[in-house]
């Protein structure tokens, strides 16, 4: 599981708004699910679907 600020660190390069559209619509491909957590501050936590994970060697092969 990733958190939102995790990601954008890692996309050093990404704006919020660029990377929250990207989230939602992996989200709505079902490519991977948003795991809310009822705390104060809110903590939310992104991790791959069986779907997503599906796609893990293919992504692989064109980094390579």
């Amino acid at each position: 599981m990733v958190r939102f600020n995790e990601l954008q660190r890692n996309l050093e390069n990404i704006t919020t708004k660029t990377l929250t559209e990207q989230l939602r619509e992996l989200e709505d491909k079902k490519m991977i699910k948003r795991t809310i957590y009822p705390e104060i501050p809110p903590r939310v936590e992104y991790s791959l679907t069986d779907i997503g994970s599906s796609i893990d060697p293919v992504l692989k092969t064109l980094c390579d």
